[in-house]
């Protein structure tokens, strides 16, 4: 959220309010939670050089859980 003294009354609200008054806040933040999720997961099987297996594996999930997961799409 922006302070609010560096918002300009001539600019307009936020983005968050913005989003808050069409109702779409939840959709919002809950995607980009899970796009910051997968982009971990991903770092994290790269550095650690795991196949999509072996993290499901260890996950206690499915690899097509895995794949739901890292494959998410960058638009909603």
């Amino acid at each position: 959220m922006v302070p609010s003294r560096l918002l300009s009354p001539l600019i307009g609200s936020p983005f968050d309010s913005w989003l808050r008054e069409e109702k779409l806040y939840d959709e919002a933040a809950a995607s980009a939670i899970k796009r910051v999720l997968a982009r971990q997961v991903a770092a994290a099987m790269k550095e650690s050089r795991l196949s999509k297996s072996e993290v499901a594996r260890r996950m206690d999930t499915s690899r097509a859980a895995l794949d739901r997961l890292l494959d998410h799409p960058m638009t909603p």
